[in-house]
């Protein structure tokens, strides 16, 4: 593993402030990446709850990160996964860029649990 790939969940969690201190910890971490699909999914939710006035707190975050880009690849192998495990199509997305990144997943989402190189963050109440 070269770095972990910081799932949606847990970058809302910490915008929420609900980050345990292992979250606050992997999201200042430098070998931290996201997606582009965790911007989208970010940037979404934002909007879908109406909390756009922390829109611009998100995205100075997001930015933070190294955004590794969709590539055919991740689509090929994101299909799979999301037909196999009967997976959302962008968690999916997410699963597959982690694993061909060699990269662990930090997640709050439980659709995730159990997966090869996972790391369930739940978060504070």
């Amino acid at each position: 593993m070269f770095g972990t790939l910081i799932d949606s969940t847990v970058i809302i969690n910490h915008l929420q402030r609900k980050s345990t201190e292992e979250a606050k910890d992997l999201l200042e971490s430098s070998n931290a990446k996201i997606s582009i699909i965790t911007y989208l999914e970010v940037s979404n939710f934002m909007h879908k709850t109406g909390k756009t006035e922390k829109l611009e707190e998100a995205k100075q975050l997001l930015k933070s990160f190294e955004i590794i880009p969709l590539t055919l690849e991740t689509c090929d192998l994101a299909s799979k996964i999301s037909h196999s495990n009967k997976m959302s199509l962008t968690d999916a997305i997410i699963y597959a860029t982690a694993k061909l990144n060699k990269l662990r997943l930090a997640t709050a989402d439980s659709d995730f649990i159990g997966k090869e190189n996972e790391t369930f963050l739940k978060p504070r109440e």
